[in-house]
């Protein structure tokens, strides 16, 4: 009984070694996880952008979900939770498991989910690959090259990317699933979990699963029928699972629209050229391990590309023996990836034609270069006459690369140099080292070397993950001058007080005003408000809502993305009335002084100029005579008189008067004027996405409100819909004299049309479903009866 029931599970476990993936991949992240963990008390982190974005978005999301928000006053001067997160993951799998946990303990939970997404990447790559490998140590070889290549290891630091990372590989393995065993609606679910999880990075993803269609499916198969009903299948599918994602892409989607930088393209200029450095990058990125983006170690100081795709142990080695060697859909998809790698202009593809010059789709390539490097390893024999031409190219390539590497930076060309000698000694080592190891366990000559290579591979994967989260714990300090190695505690521990203890001890309701952390300490950097979800005037996010962009260039500033603290006037345009800062500051009003469990001291200042929410004002200047003046004075302009669109003058000069004084005024003769602050506001109270106030005013003016200027907000004036009026970005609408009773609500119908959507798709995929299963049952009634 016994003896059957070990059997039992051994057979299961043969026949699923996507299991053992997991099992597998999970344990080497916890090796060098866990430890970090227990060491900083259960805390997580990485430098820039992980802790910068990654832990304040988390818990700002939690609060916000939680509480029903769809409007949160934490997101920059406020926006759309939806909007700012489709591309944060706020429709992944993993994320809805922090959910379960309370938004103060996201900091220790990061670190767990970040183990389960690596598992998940070893799991849902073996899932495919066990199709085209037949052994399990095979499997589990290309799953772990999957799991732990370049492109995971060097994107550790976005910590969004693992999501999709992790789910990619499930789209393939149902395409397959679809095409070649018959069974639908896998490829429609696949879609569904990857565009909820990440609608920007779909794009990428749909144009390589057309890719690998073309080249597994349509190529081989030119001339046999049935391509045009796989097509359309794929093609419904397809639809399905972005009818059922709706309620993340209809919001994603509009955020895009209105984001300059994502709409942005590749000019023509750049379409075929790369430079110097760039070549030099992207060849490191395939012979090279990834190196921390904050502070590469040669040619460039940083690179924030994502360039990195090579292969733990392996590199390229057995992928070039694989082209060589095959002529098949595998080999000429390889092959179609590395041309398309290297032309700007294709490389853009999976990123929308983007004009940044990112690398983020490589995690899908990677995903080839392991199934041919594990089919290599399953095959030693058949290909062992083929290795040593991988081996020999790889070092020919590694030792080239650094030879010229040397002498392009003893020449000082374009600024290429080594800026840390340590790590990049240690890369070129690594890279050797691989290609020696390699060379042994081939020059063997064993009938079966797939466990060599299995454990060779777990080696090298435990070390490039390990050494990849002590750079990016231990590199480059990043734009804030913070040393989080110094402090009393590990780095983790530190940069988690650092980013929630304060914050937390701060009022969130401070509507009509704002706080403001001091950007000269690194507060706009690292997010802080987000952390307890304060309305301030800093973020650092780069998918904020697009009036806040508006705003900015109103002013003449190029925001990018990070909200700057900008000219004299603004933070009081804005109403920062509470000042946050390490420094001691003479000329405002102490609040609070706090020091944390780091040590480190906190000052709380009242700006006693700043103007609430609602501010009166009588008076107005067109767009295009606040266009003329100097971008200095702009904040200064607007704290006396409303800016507004030339269209909407005959609406407004009934109610205000033209003031193009303003305009000739000089900075000085600003600033000694008496801003116009009649703080009307006797009662400001904010309830779940509205905000309900009651004014005073002495006559018909306007009431200006610093929010960004949405048509999906409802304001009531007395009972009555009141017009907004889009001031640079901004909100003013018409009072009347004496009281009034104001209700803004945020009535966001983009999120009812996609909860629609996914009912719709939801309900179609369940009648074809049920379709699906019909015909099935019909085909084996008529098998049994013949």
């Amino acid at each position: 009984m016994c003896t059957a029931y070990k059997e039992r599970k051994k057979i299961d476990f043969n026949r699923y070694p996507e299991l053992e993936a997991f099992i597998m991949c999970a344990l080497i992240a916890g090796i060098i996880m866990i430890p970090a963990m227990i060491l900083n008390h259960g805390y997580f982190a990485l430098s820039n952008d992980f802790s910068a974005e990654e832990i304040p978005f988390g818990m700002l999301m939690n609060r916000a979900i939680k509480s029903g928000e769809t409007w949160s006053w934490g997101i920059d001067l406020g926006g759309n939770l939806l909007e700012s997160f489709g591309f944060y993951n706020i429709g992944s799998v993993f994320y809805w498991i922090s959910l379960l946990f309370p938004a103060e303990l996201y900091p220790r939970v990061i670190g767990w989910l970040f183990i389960l997404k690596i598992a998940v990447a070893g799991y849902s790559s073996a899932l495919w690959m066990k199709r085209y490998l037949h052994k399990k140590d095979a499997i589990l070889i290309g799953a772990m090259l999957y799991a732990f290549s370049g492109a995971q290891c060097i994107n550790i630091v976005f910590y969004h990317f693992q999501d999709v990372i992790a789910l990619f590989p499930f789209m393939l393995a149902a395409l397959d699933k679809m095409i070649l065993d018959k069974k639908k609606g896998c490829f429609a679910l696949a879609c569904a979990v990857n565009l909820l999880c990440n609608p920007i990075f779909f794009w990428g993803t749909t144009c390589f699963t057309v890719l690998y269609y073309i080249f597994r499916f349509l190529l081989p198969n030119l001339r046999e029928k049935g391509q045009i009903k796989n097509i359309l299948t794929c093609f419904w599918e397809g639809i399905l699972g972005c009818l059922i994602s709706g309620v993340i892409v209809v919001p994603t989607f509009l955020s895009m629209m209105g984001n300059k930088r994502a709409t942005a393209v590749l000019p023509i200029s750049d379409w075929f050229l790369m430079t110097v450095k760039e070549w030099l990058i992207e060849v490191g990125a395939f012979f090279f391990p990834a190196e921390s983006m904050d502070s590469y170690s040669a040619i460039v100081s940083n690179d924030w590309g994502s360039w990195g795709i090579y292969l733990p142990l392996f590199g390229l080695a057995f992928v070039l023996t694989y082209i060589f060697h095959e002529k098949n859909w595998l080999s000429s998809l390889i092959k179609c990836c590395f041309v398309m790698a290297v032309i700007p202009i294709l490389n853009s593809v999976f990123i929308a034609f983007s004009p940044d010059r990112y690398g983020r789709w490589l995690f899908m390539f990677s995903l080839l270069l392991s199934l041919a490097t594990a089919v290599v390893c399953e095959k030693a024999d058949k290909y062992r006459d083929s290795l040593k031409y991988g081996l020999i190219i790889s070092m020919g390539v590694i030792l080239t690369f650094t030879i010229a590497l040397c002498c392009l930076k003893r020449i000082h060309y374009d600024g290429i140099e080594i800026f840390r000698i340590h790590r990049f000694v240690l890369n070129i080592m690594s890279a050797v080292l691989g290609v020696v190891v390699l060379a042994a366990i081939i020059k063997n000559k064993r009938s079966e070397c797939t466990k060599i290579y299995k454990g060779a591979t777990i080696f090298f994967s435990v070390c490039l993950l390990g050494v990849s989260v002590f750079d990016y714990q231990n590199g480059a300090l990043d734009n804030t001058g913070i040393n989080f190695r110094i402090e009393s505690n590990q780095y983790s521990k530190n940069v988690s007080t650092y980013l929630t203890e304060i914050p937390s001890l701060l009022k969130r309701n401070v509507l009509p005003y704002r706080y403001y952390f001091d950007e000269g300490i690194g507060y706009t950097y690292y997010n802080l408000s987000m952390t307890n979800e304060l309305p301030s005037t800093n973020s650092f996010i780069s998918t904020c809502h697009s009036s806040v962009f508006d705003f900015y260039r109103a002013l003449g500033i190029n925001r990018g993305n990070m909200s700057p603290a900008g000219p004299v006037g603004m933070q009081e345009l804005l109403g920062a009335r509470y000042i946050v800062t390490m420094k001691k500051l003479s000329n405002l009003k102490l609040i609070k002084h706090i020091k944390n469990a780091n040590n480190q001291d906190f000052y709380i200042y009242a700006n006693q100029a700043a103007l609430p929410m609602g501010t009166l004002y009588d008076s107005y200047i067109t767009k295009s005579e606040f266009n003329k003046v100097s971008a200095e004075l702009r904040a200064l302009v607007m704290l006396h008189t409303l800016v507004i669109e030339d269209q909407d003058v005959e609406k407004v000069e009934k109610q205000l008067k033209h003031a193009p004084e303003y305009i000739e005024l000089a900075g000085e003769e600003l600033l000694k004027r008496t801003i116009q602050n009649k703080n009307p506001n006797s009662n400001f109270e904010t309830k779940k996405n509205t905000l309900n106030i009651r004014l005073e005013a002495d006559k018909k003016e306007f009431a200006f409100y610093s929010i960004p200027y949405d048509r999906f907000w409802k304001v009531k004036v007395n009972g009555y819909d009141a017009e907004m009026y889009n001031c640079n970005g901004l909100i003013a609408i018409p009072v009347e004299k004496g009281e009034n009773i104001i209700e803004f609500r945020y009535e966001y119908t983009p999120f009812k049309v996609g909860i629609s959507l996914s009912a719709v798709g939801c309900v179609l995929f369940a009648l074809y479903d049920r379709l699906q299963k019909n015909v099935k049952q019909k085909e084996s009634s008529e098998n049994n009866e013949k």
